[in-house]
């Protein structure tokens, strides 16, 4: 029985053949995200500075698929701005050691329902009004919910926090 191998780089070019391995889907959303996100990991490992090796892995996958321009500025890079804000607040309340207290946890729930909006603002302004009000309102409705699980199943452990963040997205 013959075992066939896929190859990457059918060149003789070591640049084109790093070029081809680089532009793989599977290399670009998987494997490069995976290694410096675990690389960063494994260095802040028993930091409070945890959350950034989840959102290092989020912003290679970003940064290798789309890209940071934010022209024109649609509902994917309204994501990805609230991603990264998102990972900034999530950054200065673990350095300042401000822990998932109720109004903390409602505010940035609140925070999150508004940003779904937001970033929900076009597809809502071609809808007719009624329906728009109640897709905005479940929008809304999960973003409280999720974040507001999410953040209170997290609290105990800076390393469950990052795994459910990085579930979420």
């Amino acid at each position: 029985m013959a075992v066939s191998r896929i190859a990457f780089c059918t060149s003789n070019d070591r640049n084109s053949c790093v070029t081809d391995l680089l532009n793989n889907p599977a290399v670009q959303a998987g494997f490069l995200p995976f290694i410096v996100a675990l690389a960063l990991g494994l260095a802040l490992a028993r930091t409070r500075f945890l959350a950034l090796a989840a959102a290092s892995g989020v912003i290679v996958v970003l940064s290798l698929t789309i890209g940071f321009s934010l022209e024109p500025f649609t509902s994917v890079k309204k994501m990805v701005a609230v991603t990264l804000v998102a990972t900034a607040i999530a950054l200065a309340l673990e350095a300042a050691g401000i822990g998932a207290r109720r109004n903390i946890v409602a505010a940035l729930a609140v925070a999150a329902g508004a940003a779904a909006v937001w970033t929900l603002q076009r597809v809502l302004q071609q809808m007719e009004s009624p329906a728009a009000w109640a897709v905005a309102a479940g929008a809304f409705a999960l973003a409280l919910a999720t974040a507001s699980g999410a953040t209170m199943a997290g609290s105990s452990s800076a390393l469950r926090g990052a795994v459910i963040g990085a579930c979420l997205g």
